[in-house]
């Protein structure tokens, strides 16, 4: 929880942060599972699949089983590519499954649908985050994002983020359909790297609820990883 590690948190007088008594000049978050709680995603699909069939003109329940049928897909290439399909690819693959052929139109209306429902149907954010996020951006650490992404956009997680009052505490995202990696890939690690070049890595640490894609991640690019399993 994060309320343990702010327990464990403090500013140390070279404005960088301690955590669990060690030091950090870089401090990256996990999204889904980690910073929100994915909660409800059984209604956003059913959301996304009432959309598709009422644009598309077809059967709902048909639409439910070719999202479910996209999403083995999804995973197969998550898994095995360390990549997240694109949002535009899913809707696709779906309107594949269901033997259609949708107009620009109708894709392009379904994919920004998909992706804009989490700010529709919000998920929650983790009890103690926010502090610890401010706790973090009080300091003279960087803080990051690094995420790998669904149906929702990162161009959505930003504004879901914003929502929440935490976006400007950021100094750097890292959203995997804006760059074709996904974790436990050690690219979007050093993605980071580069961007703080200044930073070593032994001081850098990613924290996530997931530790073989954020654990594994972390540890392929010699990063510290503390877990932080998800909590209701």
């Amino acid at each position: 929880m994060f309320s343990d590690i702010i327990n464990k948190s403090k500013i140390l007088d070279d404005g960088k942060i301690s955590i669990e008594n060690r030091k950090y000049s870089l401090i990256s978050l996990d999204l889904w599972d980690t910073v929100i709680v994915e909660q409800d995603e059984d209604i956003r699909q059913d959301m996304r699949a009432e959309y598709f069939a009422r644009i598309a003109g077809t059967d709902k329940e048909k639409v439910k089983k070719a999202v479910a049928e996209a999403g083995k897909a999804f995973r197969t290439i998550y898994f095995s590519e360390h990549r997240t399909p694109l949002t535009e690819e899913r809707v696709e693959e779906i309107a594949k499954n269901l033997k259609l052929q949708l107009t620009k139109e109708q894709k392009d209306k379904i994919v920004l649908y998909f992706s804009e429902v989490s700010l529709e149907l919000k998920p929650p954010i983790r009890e103690g985050v926010i502090d610890f996020i401010k706790l973090v951006a009080s300091s003279e650490a960087k803080l990051v994002m690094i995420s790998d992404t669904g149906y929702t956009k990162g161009t959505e997680m930003r504004k879901l983020l914003d929502f929440y009052g935490v976006f400007s505490c950021f100094d750097y995202f890292v959203f995997s359909d804006e760059t074709g990696f996904a974790k436990p890939h050690e690219e979007p690690f050093k993605i980071v790297e580069k961007k703080f070049s200044n930073i070593a890595k032994d001081e850098m640490v990613h924290i996530g609820d997931n530790p073989l894609t954020d654990g594994a991640g972390a540890e392929k690019a010699g990063w510290s990883f503390i877990h932080v399993p998800v909590n209701l």
